[in-house]
């Protein structure tokens, strides 16, 4: 019984190496040397094929990784003849990250080229997020906490510019986004995703804000005062001289006032500097209507005669500043939470982006 068991185990060597020796063995043999070097991902599954057939033992688990890159192969070329670039890319990249083959890598350079703005804007957001991080976020609450004639102008600015640069990360982000509004894509879940960054762009401009806010509340309380006092004594001259001599005579009491309110109008200037960080040296939009409102008040132009005439429109205009709630800090929990971002509802997104970035070199 030995003997027989033998004797069967040395035919059936005997008949692997002929198998191995024979023609069509050397062929698909030299058949998959020149697919492998060609990247030919088709002519390889061929020869494999051949060679399973013969010495399974040896290529079966090779022969089954190459099928499934084929047919992930086979469904990029499908997808990108249907315009379907995100099927296309996500397919011929796992085609080729799992066998280098130069199909699947031409359809994930043509398909990822199209897809290249979802790419730059992953890479804007992760920018976002390299800015907003806890030290940056104690910073701002430390100094929320201080009152504004203790503000360090320096690290006022500093913590705003931080803001502005995070900002205008997520804004360039949802700008290479508007792209993929015009043209179909069928990317899973992508209207929602920037939905997502719109509303954290929201949060971020008011914690931006905040300082300005604080700013120009403690500023039209001393304006208010201000506006009342000059107007009260504008009120007596214009009754007792006429209103060039009034007007005259009330120059000292402007300028007086005018040093009196110059460290908030230093302060409030400084922030709408800070705030348009893309434009040096020019003041966020907000401000011109403000410096309007200050100048009205300590720098009166035209018929002096209407200055306490418009007292009370000045004194309504400030009152939009002056609600208490307007300068409580908004919710810094949410504003720096990247989950918002990169959270289990948008998994399609972040497999994507992923891989995109695994894929940077070859679509940029």
């Amino acid at each position: 019984m030995l003997y027989r068991c033998k004797y069967i185990v040395v035919v059936f060597s005997l008949l692997i190496l002929v198998s191995c020796t024979s023609p069509e063995y050397k062929k698909a043999l030299a058949d998959y040397e020149v697919a492998k070097t060609e990247q030919n991902l088709k002519q390889l599954s061929l020869a494999l094929k051949t060679l399973t057939s013969i010495a399974p033992d040896k290529f079966q688990s090779e022969f089954i990784k190459v099928e499934k890159a084929h047919l992930h192969l086979q469904t990029a070329e499908n997808e990108l003849q249907l315009g379907n670039n995100y099927a296309a890319y996500i397919a011929s990249h796992n085609s080729y990250r799992s066998i280098p083959n130069s199909a699947a890598k031409n359809i994930l350079i043509k398909a990822g080229k199209e897809l290249l703005p979802l790419l730059k804007a992953t890479l804007s957001i992760e920018k976002y997020l390299n800015i907003q991080t806890k030290e940056l976020q104690q910073k701002i609450e430390q100094q929320s906490k201080l009152s504004i004639s203790d503000w360090n102008l320096i690290t006022v600015n500093n913590n705003i510019e931080q803001l502005s640069i995070a900002y205008n990360e997520l804004e360039t982000a949802a700008n290479l986004l508007l792209i993929f509004d015009e043209e179909n894509h069928n990317i899973p879940n992508l209207y929602n995703w920037q939905r997502a960054l719109a509303e954290q762009q929201q949060l971020l401009k008011k914690v931006r804000h905040h300082f300005a806010n604080v700013a120009q509340y403690h500023s039209a309380n001393l304006l208010k005062t201000l506006n009342d006092n000059l107007t009260s004594e504008s009120i007596k001259l214009l009754s007792l001289v006429r209103q060039e001599f009034a007007k005259e005579s009330m120059q000292k009491k402007f300028i007086q006032s005018q040093d009196h309110y110059s460290e908030f109008q230093n302060i409030v200037e400084n922030v709408a500097l800070a705030e348009n960080l893309t434009n040096k040296d020019k003041h966020a939009n907000w401000y011109q209507k403000w410096q309007n409102l200050e100048k009205s008040i300590l720098e009166p132009k035209g018929n002096f005669k209407n200055y306490p005439i418009e007292s009370k429109d000045r004194n309504k205009k400030l009152l939009t500043y002056l609600d208490i709630e307007i300068i409580q800090l908004p919710s810094l929990t949410s504003a720096f939470n990247s989950e918002v971002i990169f959270n289990n509802n948008f998994n399609d997104i972040i497999e994507l982006t992923d891989k995109l970035k695994i894929d940077k070199t070859l679509i940029f």
